[in-house]
C-alpha cells in the first residue's frame, strides 16, 4: 500500500467507533460517517432509556434529527444516506492492496526461474555469500521494480486517489479563502456597528447639550420669579410691622372711635391684599419647566435601554454651519421644534427588538385531493389557538401546538365547513373567532372542534373584521367603502365613511384592519395609491403612510407601501404591516413611525398576505397561501 493510500485509510476511510475501514458508511446531516452496524449500535444503546426524536452526534454531539422517529431505534441507521464515494474509495484501496500482492508474487517467480537457468550454463557457481544475498534480494524486493510490474488498474487507482487528494488540498484552500472572507466580513459589520452607536452616542449627546441649556434657562427664570415672591413678601412682611406697630400706638393715644374704625378698616383691606397677591403669586411650576424635566426622563431613560436596543435608527443629518449660522441669526423656531421632534421620535422608539427575526416553526394546512388548503387570513386567540379561512372554498381550519415549546410544530386538528366562502376572521374571546361570510358573520367556537354558533345577517360584504370591545366588532366594506361598528346582535351602531373634520372620503380599497386595546384603528387600503390609515374612535384621522399628497416628513421618513395587505397590533401597541410586493413585514410605532423592515426575503417570506401575533408577541404570517411561518421578533 502506498503512503498516500495509507494516509487517507488512517484519517478519512476509518469508522470513529470501530476504529476499522468503513462498512457502509453512512453520513449524517452534520457530515460525520459512521458503520451502518456502528451507528445503529450506538442507537439502541442511545434511545434504551426513553423515546426522543433526536440524538447526539457521536463525534460533535450535535443534535441530529431522524427523518421518521416513528420507526424503531435499530431502523433509524438505515434511513440516513450511503456514502459511496468512501466505499468506492476502500475497494479500490482493497483492490490495490490484491493488485500488490499478486505483482511481489510474480517476481518472486520470475527470479527463481533466473536462478535456476544460471545454475544450468557453464560459469563459476556462486559463493555462499552471494548466495545468501540473492535470497535476501529474493524476500526483499525493490521497490523500483515492483512499481514497474504494477497492473494498470492499480496505476489508475493511484491516480484517482492522487487527483483525490489534490482536490482535497485545493478545497481546503477555498474553505482557508472562505473563512478569511468571513472574517472580514465580520470586521466591516463590526465597523458598521460601532458607526451606528457612535451617531447615537453623538445624538444623545446633542440631546444632553440642549436639555442643559433648557434646564439652566429654566431655573435662571425659576430663580428670579422666586427673587420677584420673596422680595413681594418682604414687603408685605412691612406693611404687616408697619401695621403693628400703628395699632400698638393707638393704644397709648386718645383718638376717637371713628379714627380707630377708619384706621382699623384700612389695615384690614392692606391685609386682604396681601392674601390675594400671595396667592397669586405662587403658581405651580411652568409647563416648560416640567417638559424640559420629562425629556430629561425620557433620555436617561433611553441610555438605560441602551444595552437592549437593536432597531435600524434612523440617520437624520446634523445642521450645517451655514444653518446653524442662519438659525442664530434668524431665529428660526420651526427648525428647532423639527430637531426637538426628532429626538423626541428617538426616545419614543420600542426597544427590545431583535436585530434578526428568529424562525420559530411553521403550519401547513391540510391536503385535499393531493393540494393544501389557500390561506387567506387568520388569527390566534388566547389559548394559543390558530384558525385560519380559506381561499377559492368554505372551509375554516384550527391549529395547536403539539408541545410546549416555543417552536414546537403545528399540526390542523379541526375543521369546519361553512355554507358561504370565508374571508377574514379576527378573535373575540379566548374560545371564540368571528368570520367575514358573504353578507354575513360567523360566530364560531374554539375548543377540540370548531362549531358553528351563530350566523349574522348583515346584508353587506364585510372583508376585514378586528375585534373593537367584549360586545363590538369593527368591519370594513369595499361597496360602499366604509367601517361599520357592528355588535354581536347584528346592530349597527355606527357608520364612519368619511373623515369628521375635513369631510373627505377615508377608505377607497379596504383590505385589512387591526386595532389597539385603546380602540385606534388601523386600516391598509390600495385605492388612489397604497398607504396605512390610521383614525381614532371618533373617526379623525391620526395619521396616513405615506401622507396625503406623497410629502413625507422626519416622522414617517422612509415609508413605501407598494401593496400593503395584512397588518395586526402587538401587546406593546407597536404595527406590523405586510408589504406583499416587497416580500416585507415593516415594524411601525403606534404613531406611526418607521422603525426597521421586521422581516424580508432573507427571512424566507416569498409572498406574504395575512399576519397575526400571539400573546407573547410572536409574529404568524402566511407565505404563498399555503403555510404559515412563525417568528419571534422581540
Amino acid at each position: 500500500m502506498t503512503d498516500t493510500a495509507s494516509r487517507l485509510q488512517a484519517d478519512y476511510l476509518t469508522c470513529s467507533l470501530c476504529s476499522q475501514p468503513f462498512k457502509q458508511p453512512k453520513t449524517l446531516p452534520c457530515l460525520h460517517n459512521f458503520c451502518k452496524t456502528c451507528l445503529s449500535n450506538y442507537l439502541e444503546e442511545e434511545m434504551k432509556d426513553g423515546k426522543a426524536a433526536t440524538f447526539l452526534c457521536p463525534e460533535c454531539k450535535e443534535k441530529i434529527y431522524v427523518p421518521d422517529p416513528s420507526k424503531p431505534a435499530n431502523r433509524w441507521a438505515a434511513q440516513f444516506p450511503t456514502n459511496f464515494t468512501l466505499s468506492g474509495m476502500i475497494e479500490a484501496i482493497a483492490k490495490e492492496m490484491e493488485e500488490k500482492g499478486r505483482g511481489v508474487a510474480m517476481v518472486r517467480e520470475a527470479r527463481e526461474r533466473r536462478g535456476m537457468m544460471a545454475d544450468m550454463t557453464s560459469g563459476p557457481k556462486p559463493t555462499d555469500k552471494q548466495k545468501q544475498d540473492d535470497s535476501k534480494e529474493k524476500d526483499l524486493p525493490k521497490s523500483d521494480s515492483l512499481d514497474s510490474d504494477i497492473s494498470p488498474d492499480v496505476q489508475t487507482t493511484l491516480d484517482r486517489l492522487e487527483k483525490l487528494q489534490e482536490e482535497l488540498r485545493k478545497e481546503n484552500l477555498r474553505v482557508d479563502e472562505d473563512i478569511a472572507a468571513i472574517e472580514q466580513c465580520q470586521a466591516q459589520e463590526k465597523s458598521k456597528l460601532d458607526q451606528s452607536f457612535a451617531r447615537i452616542y453623538m445624538l444623545l449627546e446633542a440631546r444632553k447639550a440642549q436639555l442643559l441649556e433648557d434646564l439652566t434657562s429654566n431655573l435662571a427664570q425659576e430663580k428670579a420669579r422666586m427673587q420677584q415672591m420673596q422680595q413681594g413678601f418682604s414687603n408685605d412682611l412691612k406693611s404687616v410691622g408697619s401695621c403693628e406697630e400703628l395699632l400698638k400706638g393707638l393704644e397709648s393715644k386718645p383718638v376717637g372711635d371713628d379714627v380707630v374704625y377708619d384706621m382699623l378698616q384700612a389695615i384690614g383691606d392692606q391685609i386682604k391684599e396681601i392674601k390675594a397677591r400671595r396667592l397669586s403669586q405662587v403658581p405651580l411650576r411652568s409647563v416648560r419647566f416640567e417638559q424640559t424635566l420629562e425629556s430629561a426622563r425620557s433620555l436617561l431613560n433611553l441610555v438605560n435601554d441602551l444595552g437592549q436596543i437593536s432597531i435600524s435608527t434612523p440617520c437624520f443629518d446634523e445642521p450645517s454651519d451655514d444653518s446653524s449660522e442662519q438659525e442664530e441669526t434668524d431665529g428660526d423656531s420651526k427648525t428647532k421644534l423639527s430637531r426637538q421632534e426628532t429626538f423626541d421620535s428617538i426616545a419614543k422608539m420600542p426597544t427590545k427588538i431583535r436585530s434578526k427575526a428568529k424562525f420559530l416553526t411553521t403550519i401547513s394546512t391540510v391536503q385535499v385531493d393531493g393540494k393544501h388548503q389557500q390561506i387567506f387570513d387568520l388569527t390566534v386567540t388566547a389559548n394559543g389557538t390558530v384558525v385560519m379561512t380559506s381561499y377559492g372554498s368554505n372551509v375554516v381550519q384550527a391549529a395547536r401546538k403539539s408541545g410546549t415549546e416555543s417552536n414546537s410544530g403545528y399540526s390542523v386538528y379541526a375543521q369546519l365547513t361553512l355554507d358561504t366562502e370565508p374571508k377574514c376572521v379576527a378573535a373575540i374571546a379566548p374560545f371564540f373567532v368571528a368570520v367575514t361570510g358573504t353578507s354575513c358573520i360567523y360566530v364560531l367556537s374554539v375548543d377540540d372542534k370548531l362549531l358553528l354558533q351563530r350566523k349574522i345577517e348583515t346584508g353587506k360584504n364585510y372583508q376585514s373584521i378586528a375585534t373593537y370591545s367584549e360586545a363590538s366588532l369593527i368591519v370594513t366594506s369595499q361597496k360602499p367603502a366604509c367601517i361599520d361598528f357592528v355588535g354581536l346582535n347584528g346592530f349597527i351602531s355606527e357608520t364612519v365613511d368619511r373623515d369628521h373634520t375635513t369631510g373627505h372620503i377615508l377608505l377607497r380599497q379596504p383590505q385589512f384592519m387591526a386595532a389597539s386595546k385603546n380602540g385606534v384603528i388601523y386600516v391598509t387600503d390600495l385605492g388612489k395609491g397604497p398607504r396605512l390609515i390610521s383614525i381614532n374612535n371618533a373617526g379623525l384621522v391620526r395619521f396616513q403612510c405615506p401622507p396625503e399628497g406623497g410629502q413625507s416628513d422626519e416622522s414617517n421618513a422612509g415609508i413605501n407601501l407598494d401593496v400593503p395587505q395584512g397588518i395586526c397590533v402587538d401587546s406593546h401597541g407597536d404595527i406590523f404591516v405586510v408589504d406583499r410586493s416587497a416580500r416585507k413585514v415593516i415594524l411601525l410605532t403606534s404613531e406611526g413611525i418607521k422603525v426597521k423592515d421586521v422581516l424580508t426575503g432573507e427571512d424566507g417570506l416569498t409572498d406574504p398576505c395575512a399576519i397575526a401575533v400571539d400573546s407573547n408577541d410572536h409574529v404568524y404570517v402566511t407565505n404563498e397561501f399555503n403555510e404559515v411561518l412563525i417568528f419571534q421578533v422581540r
